[in-house]
């Protein structure tokens, strides 16, 4: 059986090839490229349609949250290029991120993203799978935000939050675990793909 740094290796050369994959596709293949979906979606979280990727896990924490704003510290677990955690910075919830992903390609645009944004000094980029570090009990939050594929042992995982985590510290997950769609038969997924070159 793998070791979880084994698992962690090749996990991360597979995403270390995602800008490259990325930029080869057409645009709006994802779902967080449609603005009307994006409300559909932050309506979901918070109640309200708001525009803006995230914007609505934002709203709901601001809202949630209430006095404990701003935040110390926190702990991004699969953080990709540090993207969304650095909005939370932006928008004053957090005063400071540790940003793990196992990948390097993403956390290099992260590390050149702070700096032209000004946020080199609140946050620490870090190459790893933030979950094999020791828990002490530090983090003010720990985020896991659509970064359950990061999660070689989810019970683990959820153990290593809650123990990274002060006393009345915040642990906040936002992901999909509905249904799958790419289980469709493949008729059913061929068809769907004929359907759409017929639209404009």
């Amino acid at each position: 059986m793998e070791d979880e740094a084994t698992k962690s290796e090749q996990a991360g050369a597979v995403w270390d090839g995602w800008e490259a994959w990325r930029a080869a596709q057409p645009p709006r293949i994802r779902w967080n490229e449609s603005e009307e979906i994006v409300r559909h979606v932050n309506a979901r979280i918070c109640g309200r349609p708001v525009d803006g990727f995230n914007e609505g896990l934002i709203d709901l924490f601001r809202e949630r949250a209430g006095s404990d704003i701003p935040l110390a510290r926190a702990v991004s677990v699969g953080c990709g290029n540090g993207g969304k955690e650095m909005t939370l910075l932006q928008q004053g919830l957090v005063q400071h991120f540790d940003l793990y992903d196992v990948s390097r390609a993403p956390l290099d645009i992260g590390v050149a993203l702070a700096a032209e944004w000004g946020l080199s000094e609140r946050t620490n980029f870090i190459q790893g799978d933030a979950c094999a570090q020791p828990a002490d009990a530090s983090y003010d939050l720990v985020l896991w935000d659509n970064s359950l594929h990061h999660m070689f042992d989810a019970h683990a995982a959820v153990r290593w939050s809650r123990d990274s985590l002060r006393p009345g510290g915040w642990f906040v997950m936002n992901d999909f675990v509905g249904a799958d769609r790419f289980q469709f038969p493949t008729s059913a997924l061929l068809l769907t793909r004929l359907v759409r070159t017929l639209l404009p």
